[in-house]
Order: structure tokens, then C-alpha cells, then sequence
């Protein structure tokens, strides 16, 4: 059963961060999908804020951050994806995951979304069926990017202990820019 890969909002798992030069991202599509080799700065400065420990899973803007640990999760189940460093005020070693595989599996029958720019902001989520389904990838041209993941995968991540992000059921995603 294929979940959906959400930001874990608890306050005792939840790490809020900040790019600390947007400048340096003028004209890099970083939600593109596309490969961002020879394009993405050398090790861009990223402010992790929390109260707590850091989360293995942080959000900065759209730029999807993963821990070494789990890095080596997506990494080992060939997840589509390029890793870039980026620099933290912390010790903790982060990567900007840019996801690569995009598959056009949003039911546009079922579904119910509204098109904007050529994205769909969806409010009701239904996925058709896909063979050979990948381990995560992005459906595409939706609006804010869905992440879709195989419960394999799901079943690793959840037993390692990563933090900072939950997996939810189809059913029960909500799109955050029409909160409930």
C-alpha cells in the first residue's frame, strides 16, 4: 500500500530551518524534478532551528532535507535521487534530496483538484494503480509537490527510528494549504 510522506509537525520532533542565502538559489528549479548536477551551490548554509534534537527529515522552503541516516535508506532502496550537501550551524551532516522520479499517477477522475500554473492543488487524493511502482517518487505536477512512497520502504524507515517526518494513508493526507 503506497503512503504519502508528510513533515512531522509535533513540537517534540519538529525542526524548523531557513535558507541562510536565498540569493544563492535565484534560478535553480529545486522542485523541478529535474537533475540539478554542476547547478546547485557548493554547500549552501541552512539555519536549523529547534528546541529539541534535529529531525533526520526537515523542510527548508521546498528544499526537501535528509540526515546521513536516512540518506542511506533512500540510498539503499536506489531511490531516483541526487544528493547534495549542505552546510548546517550545527554538526549535523544534511543533504538536499532532489527527487528524480516523477510519476503521473494522480486519478484525475476520482481526485478533486483545482489546476493553478499547470499544477493541481488537490484536496482529495486518489492514486491510480502503478506496476513496477518505484521506491518514493513525486506525482507529478501537483501542487504542493506530493511524495509518494512503497511500503517497503515505508516499513524500513519506520523501524530505524528517523524522525521529522510521518507516513500517511491516501485516505488520510490533507494538502496543508487547505487545512481542515
Amino acid at each position: 500500500m503506497t503512503k504519502i510522506w508528510c513533515q512531522d509537525l509535533k513540537d517534540s520532533v519538529y525542526t524548523d530551518a531557513a535558507l541562510a542565502d536565498v540569493k544563492a538559489f535565484i534560478g535553480i528549479p529545486l522542485s523541478s524534478g529535474r537533475s540539478l548536477a554542476g547547478r546547485f551551490p557548493n554547500c549552501p548554509a541552512i539555519e536549523l532551528r529547534s528546541g529539541n534534537s534535529y529531525s533526520d527529515f526537515v523542510k527548508a522552503g521546498p528544499m526537501f532535507l535528509v540526515s546521513d541516516r536516512l540518506k542511506s535508506i533512500l540510498e539503499s532502496y536506489k531511490s531516483n535521487a541526487e544528493y547534495f550537501e549542505v552546510g548546517t550551524d550545527t554538526s549535523d551532516t544534511m543533504f538536499f534530496c532532489n527527487l528524480l522520479e516523477t510519476v503521473d499517477c494522480l486519478d484525475r477522475i476520482e481526485s478533486k483538484f483545482d489546476v493553478e500554473y499547470g499544477a493541481a492543488n488537490v484536496s482529495y487524493l486518489v492514486l491510480e494503480n502503478i506496476e513496477n511502482e518505484p521506491p518514493i517518487y513525486r506525482v507529478a505536477n501537483t501542487n504542493p509537490l506530493i511524495i509518494a512512497v512503497r511500503e517497503d520502504l515505508v516499513s524500513s524507515v519506520d523501524l530505524s527510528g528517523i524522525t521529522g517526518l510521518v507516513f500517511k494513508s491516501i485516505e488520510e493526507w490533507t494538502n496543508p494549504m487547505f487545512p481542515t
